[in-house]
């Protein structure tokens, strides 16, 4: 493995030896975080976009995605992680 051309953003990130692209999986941000459980997942996806600044003064740091060491997010929803196993299945690393 080598480090990857493009892994800006993420820690220790490397590429397939015969220079492959990696796999990226990714989902919306209001379904990568666990604060206040999945109550702002609720509100954000049936608010209107103006009461944003409601969660926002009550959650002030709700936008703030934890990562694991290798810089990939810590929470995803099952779906992702379905879809990851899957992949990995069929491309071992």
């Amino acid at each position: 493995m080598r480090p990857a051309q493009d892994g800006k953003g993420a820690v220790g990130v490397t590429g397939p030896a015969d220079g492959g692209r990696l796999i990226v999986l990714t989902a919306p941000l209001t379904e990568t975080i666990d604060h206040a459980g999945y109550f702002i997942q609720m509100a954000l996806a049936s608010m209107p976009m103006r009461m944003e600044a409601v969660i926002n003064q009550k959650y002030p740091k709700w936008r703030e995605v934890e990562r694991d060491p290798d810089g990939s997010a810590r929470y995803m929803p099952a779906g992702v992680r379905l879809v990851e196993a899957s992949v990995l299945r069929e491309f071992p690393c």
